[in-house]
C-alpha cells in the first residue's frame, strides 16, 4: 500500500500487490514516540485517509497528536468528569450544574479540542454583554478549567486549551458603624418578631462575647464549662477546670 511520510494508508483485507477495494474503507498507519497509532478513515475515498495521515504528521510536527481518542471526547463528556470529580470528594453538585448549564448554551455538541482559547474568549464577551457579573462567569470558567485538568490526567486529552480567567472585584463597600447602627433600630422583622432589644441586653451580650474571647473558650465550651461551675459552687468541693480541647486540667489524680 502506498505511504505518506512515516505513516501509511491501507484497506483492511486487502494484500499490499492488489488495487483498492472501491467498497472499503481506508485506514491509516503511523508512529508516535515508539507508539503504533491505527486509525479508520470511516471513507472509502483514498484522499480522505491522506489528507488524515498528513494531518497527523502535521500534529507529530508540533509535538502532540490528538489521534481518535482525544477527537471523540465532548463537552458532554468534560461535563460528566466533572460532576463525577464533584461527587467523589463529597461535593454538592447543585451550584455545578448551573454553571455547566450556561456553558452548555454555548458549547453544547462542541467536542473538546475544537473549543479553544479563543472560543472561549467569545464565550465571556457574550456573557458579559449579557450583563453577568464576573464573579458568575469566572465560576464557569473555573468549572470548565477543572474538567480540561481532569481529562488530561485521565490520559483523555494531551494538550487541554488556556482558560483564561477575568478579574473580580467584589470587595465589600459601605460598611455601617456602630452609632449608626443603633439608631436604625432592630430592623423590620424583629420588630414584627417583638425582638426589640434593650441597650442593657446588647450591653451584656457583648461582655459575654468579650469574656468568650478572651478566655479562648469557643462559644459551646464556654456555656459547658460555665453550667460545670454553677453545679459545683458551694459544695466545698475543687472543680478541675476544662480546656479548650475538651481534656480535664487540674483533675486530682
Amino acid at each position: 500500500m502506498p505511504r505518506t511520510g512515516t505513516g501509511r494508508i491501507y484497506q483492511r483485507g486487502v494484500a499490499k500487490d492488489d488495487p483498492p477495494d472501491p467498497n472499503k474503507v481506508w485506514w491509516i498507519d503511523y508512529g508516535f514516540r515508539g507508539k503504533r497509532y491505527r486509525e479508520s478513515t470511516d471513507s472509502t475515498k483514498r484522499k480522505d485517509a491522506v489528507d488524515l495521515l498528513r494531518k497527523r504528521m502535521a500534529e507529530m510536527g508540533s509535538g502532540a497528536v490528538v489521534g481518535p481518542t482525544e477527537e471523540q471526547l465532548t463537552f458532554a463528556d468534560l461535563r460528566r468528569f466533572h460532576e463525577a470529580n464533584l461527587k467523589v470528594n463529597g461535593k454538592r453538585t447543585t451550584w455545578a450544574r448551573c454553571e455547566w448549564d450556561r456553558l452548555e448554551g454555548t458549547f453544547a455538541g462542541f467536542r473538546a479540542v475544537d473549543i479553544t482559547t479563543d472560543r472561549i474568549e467569545g464565550y465571556i464577551v457574550s456573557r458579559q454583554e449579557s450583563d453577568a457579573a464576573n464573579s458568575t462567569i469566572q465560576k464557569e470558567l473555573s468549572a470548565l478549567r477543572r474538567a480540561f485538568n481532569l481529562a488530561r490526567r485521565a490520559r483523555r486529552l494531551t494538550n487541554p486549551p488556556y482558560v483564561p480567567g477575568i478579574k473580580v472585584d467584589n470587595a465589600r463597600e459601605g460598611f455601617i458603624e456602630g452609632a449608626e447602627l443603633a439608631a436604625r433600630g432592630p430592623g423590620p422583622r424583629r420588630e414584627a418578631a417583638g425582638d426589640v432589644r434593650s441597650p442593657d441586653r446588647v450591653e451584656e451580650r457583648r461582655n459575654r462575647r468579650d469574656e468568650v474571647v478572651s478566655s479562648g473558650f469557643r462559644r459551646g465550651r464556654r456555656a459547658a464549662r460555665s453550667r460545670h461551675h454553677e453545679e459545683r459552687r458551694g459544695s466545698g468541693v475543687s472543680v478541675p477546670r476544662p480546656s479548650p480541647a475538651g481534656r480535664t486540667l487540674g483533675a486530682p489524680a
